[in-house]
């Protein structure tokens, strides 16, 4: 700790329990996956791959912190300060394969592979950042805020659909 212009000022080091972080991350991953022979060297292939995920974080500022210190100096924002944020997002695969493996004469080999591919992406975030509450050390809620600094989101959807084969010969 030093005394600074506004006081005692605490080191950016551990910021001296000036800090508070609670993180909650729920994760799903999960594949599934078959394969069929139709003929003796042609087969089906599936395979089902999801994940989904979920993670929401509060991040307090005490009035002391450097964090909260630099604000009220360099940006007129003085107070204890609130940043949530939450995510949410999954991700789908979807692909089947037809597969023709076939050896002629023991010296000539064709190897062929066609099939589609479905993949879908999707995120959702929002952010908050409050400031200026009632009780310094401890927050009880967060509708005490005095002000409502920066309300954030976005959102992301992409897939990719596609098409594709092969065909190799060998001797």
């Amino acid at each position: 700790t030093y005394t600074g212009p506004y006081g005692k000022q605490l080191t950016v080091l551990g910021d001296n329990m000036q800090l508070r972080k609670e993180a909650v991350s729920k994760n799903l991953v999960g594949s599934i996956y078959g394969e069929v022979a139709i003929l003796k060297d042609l087969k089906f292939k599936s395979q089902l791959n999801i994940g989904v995920n979920s993670d929401e974080s509060d991040l307090f500022y005490t009035s002391k912190s450097s964090f909260a210190l630099f604000e009220a100096l360099y940006y007129d924002r003085p107070g204890a300060q609130l940043d949530t944020q939450q995510n949410e997002g999954w991700s789908t695969a979807f692909e089947n394969t037809l597969s023709y493996i076939k050896v002629i004469a023991e010296n000539h080999k064709v190897d062929a592979v066609a099939g589609v591919s479905w993949n879908r992406t999707v995120y959702d975030a929002r952010a908050q950042h409050y400031r200026g509450f009632p009780d310094d050390n401890i927050l009880t809620d967060i509708n005490s805020a005095t002000y409502i600094d920066d309300v954030e989101s976005e959102s992301l959807e992409q897939g990719l659909n596609s098409i594709f084969g092969r065909v190799n010969y060998s001797y």
